[in-house]
């Protein structure tokens, strides 16, 4: 008996019921690739507000995260913000290490202007926070630690770009400097600290001195930002 071609004896309904046919089953696989990925950023998620709940219950207070492929969400971030200006230099690396294991440590950036310093702080960073681990810190500028301070030291997580240029605080006569406040605040209490910095090191020792320096050293990834501006 000779074989027919199925193919052949098919109608242009068939034809289109076929078609049919295999659009829905990619539909439907399209779906449950999709709804697998929702169940595994849920239980990330779920995993990081686990945690953290066990930190504030626990004798570690310390926020400690870790966020997956932070590489890639960096850059997706920076495209978001620069669109075709993104451009990835090398200290960003370490950037990303920390967010893929922060290790309890915050993040302290300084080193020379125009290098991103500003939107990784205050743009990027909190950009991954909402969407990687759905927490939501307010961002402030060093200048206005001054009039925010009450509100600065109850946060677990200090967000401030910029300092070293905020002016010194008079209180009845009295010098007050609120970055130094907030170092030892988040050393004390185990907050974190994210900031940067345009000034130098001998800058820094000037304005701060060496025990808010050391403080630094303790409780953050210092990240030293080098090459060309990218302005």
């Amino acid at each position: 008996m000779r074989k027919t071609d199925w193919k052949q004896n098919m109608t242009a309904r068939d034809y289109e019921l076929l078609h049919e046919g295999m659009r829905r089953s990619q539909e439907l696989a399209a779906k449950r690739d999709e709804e697998v990925r929702r169940m595994q950023v849920a239980t990330t998620v779920e995993q990081q507000r686990e945690r953290l709940r066990q930190q504030k219950t626990g004798h570690d207070r310390k926020l400690r995260f870790s966020v997956p492929d932070a590489k890639d969400a960096m850059m997706i971030c920076l495209r978001y913000y620069l669109g075709e200006r993104a451009k990835w230099l090398p200290c960003y690396d370490e950037v990303a290490e920390w967010l893929s294991h922060n290790n309890g440590l915050g993040l302290f950036c300084y080193g020379a202007p125009s290098l991103g310093k500003s939107l990784l702080t205050t743009k990027v960073i909190p950009m991954i926070f909402r969407e990687s681990l759905r927490l939501s810190f307010p961002v402030y500028k060093g200048f206005e630690m001054a009039d925010n301070f009450p509100q600065i030291i109850t946060r677990q997580c200090i967000i401030i770009d910029d300092v070293g240029r905020e002016d010194d605080a008079n209180v009845f006569g009295v010098r007050h400097n609120y970055f130094e406040e907030i170092v030892h605040k988040c050393e004390d209490e185990d907050r974190l600290l994210i900031t940067s910095t345009n000034c130098n090191k001998q800058e820094l020792l000037d304005r701060y001195g060496l025990p808010v320096m050391e403080r630094i050293r303790a409780i953050t990834r210092r990240v030293k930002f080098i090459g060309d501006s990218l302005r």
